[in-house]
């Protein structure tokens, strides 16, 4: 059950891969306010993470490294640079955003026809005014496919979802769309290179699931909290936020989201205390909070400084308690 439950949870994430993507690469005509975030807060983000790490997928995984490279950047800028991208910059061919370009030679091909054909047999109609062989429609329609596949009721239902998917990518949207993830892939911008290779990883998904060991199958969860330091570490490498530190003025908080966890036994890794393993069991609550601590006080303006866990880390490294620790920033 546990595994037919996490088959779902990817292809729910592959429909959101898809989704992100479809809104990406329509750009030029509307610019989605979350392409302007760094990229760990794009809503690609989870589900490529997810992906990378339960698949053999070197190309996901390398578009992943690339994404969390993604900086904060101005969405007006950004679309900037799609639109210099796909015009050529007077130096390329503008790059065809419809597949009846590439295959006919011209908009409103046969392809074109085609296409609409299928979207209404599978009970679907273009928005707006948008033709159905345009980018950002066939990736929405991947996304669908996968979201049919993951919502299947048995086997068979799966199997002719999954087997639709993947002659659509044999089809169409796998023979022209790469051409568009290989200009994008040249464009030196750091956002729009990491769209590139999520598109072409997505273009080209892998049959093969990586080998799940039995330790896969457990939370994170920290046995004995006093190896805790509330470093954060684990919070840094998380590749789907599942982990967070959560402060108020009284107490420090790892918190983690079991909805969100991977299993992907970074937070382990990284630890230096040892202090996770991923021994924990399934839970229903949204969040967990794994360690707890409270903060210290500054003693001369009584504003709270780091939690008490820090300064006991702190000091058995020292071997002594220096009296700046005590301070806040300010005070110091």
């Amino acid at each position: 059950m546990q595994i037919l439950r996490a088959q779902r949870e990817d292809m729910l994430a592959l429909a959101e891969l898809y989704a992100g993507l479809a809104e990406a690469v329509a750009a030029d005509k509307f610019l989605p306010d979350w392409l302007g975030n760094p990229g760990k807060e794009w809503p690609l983000w989870s589900p490529a993470a997810r992906l990378a790490s339960r698949y053999e997928w070197p190309a996901l995984s390398k578009a992943v490294d690339l994404l969390a490279d993604v900086s904060r950047r101005s969405p007006v800028v950004r679309q900037m640079e799609f639109e210099k991208v796909i015009s050529g910059n007077g130096r390329l061919a503008p790059v065809m955003m419809y597949e009846s370009q590439v295959v006919n030679g011209r908009f409103l091909g046969p392809v074109t026809f085609a296409l609409q054909a299928l979207y209404q047999k599978m009970g679907l109609e273009t928005t707006g005014a948008e033709l159905p062989d345009y980018a950002a429609v066939e990736l929405d329609f991947l996304s669908f496919l996968a979201e049919k596949e993951a919502q299947a009721n048995d086997d068979q239902q799966a199997r002719h979802w999954r087997h639709t998917r993947r002659q659509f990518l044999q089809e169409h949207a796998g023979k022209w769309l790469p051409q568009l993830a290989h200009r994008l892939s040249n464009s030196g911008e750091e956002a729009w290179t990491a769209v590139a290779h999520l598109l072409a990883a997505a273009l080209n998904p892998p049959k093969r699931q990586k080998q799940i060991t039995p330790k896969e199958s457990g939370l994170p969860q920290i046995p004995d909290i006093t190896l805790c330091t509330l470093c954060s570490f684990c919070v840094q490498v998380c590749p789907t936020h599942a982990l967070s530190m959560r402060e108020d003025d009284h107490a420090t908080r790892l918190t983690l989201n079991p909805s969100l966890c991977i299993r992907c036994h970074k937070c382990e890794q990284v630890c230096e205390e040892k202090a996770i393993d991923l021994q924990g069991k399934p839970a229903a609550a949204p969040m967990l909070v794994l360690r707890e601590s409270p903060r210290a006080t500054c003693p001369r303006c009584g504003k709270p400084t780091v939690s008490e866990a820090e300064v006991t880390a702190v000091v058995a490294r020292l071997g002594s308690h220096p009296a700046w620790l005590d301070y806040c920033l300010e005070c110091r």
